[in-house]
């Protein structure tokens, strides 16, 4: 059984997003996923509450910044986990997308 636009919301903002990051490179990755992040759950609350949808995000621009996130390497353990977080965080805007198109092409 597939989960309800609200779920995926829900399920996503319940994900721990790492904040304080060292590594300036994935430092600033996170700034990226963070403004795709708002951009995404603005959609798709706008979508849950009937508002007239004038935005779409931009889904090659998730492409890169995921392309971005895989590419990083030589880290250390912690930042290994902070990368996963980031590609966790990814995936699940891309849920989100995903489910908000169907509900709009169907």
């Amino acid at each position: 059984m597939s989960m309800s636009l609200s779920e995926l919301i829900e399920q996503h903002d319940a994900l721990f997003y790492p904040e304080d990051i060292e590594n300036e490179i994935l430092d600033d990755l996170q700034f990226m996923v963070h403004d795709l992040d708002m951009q995404v759950l603005g959609f798709a609350i706008a979508n849950l509450q009937d508002t007239p949808i004038a935005y779409k995000p931009d889904m090659e621009h998730w492409a890169r910044i995921h392309k971005k996130i895989l590419e990083v390497d030589d880290l250390s353990d912690d930042e290994e986990i902070i990368k996963g977080r980031l590609i966790a965080w990814m995936q699940s805007l891309y849920a989100i997308v995903q489910d908000v198109r169907r509900g709009l092409t169907s």
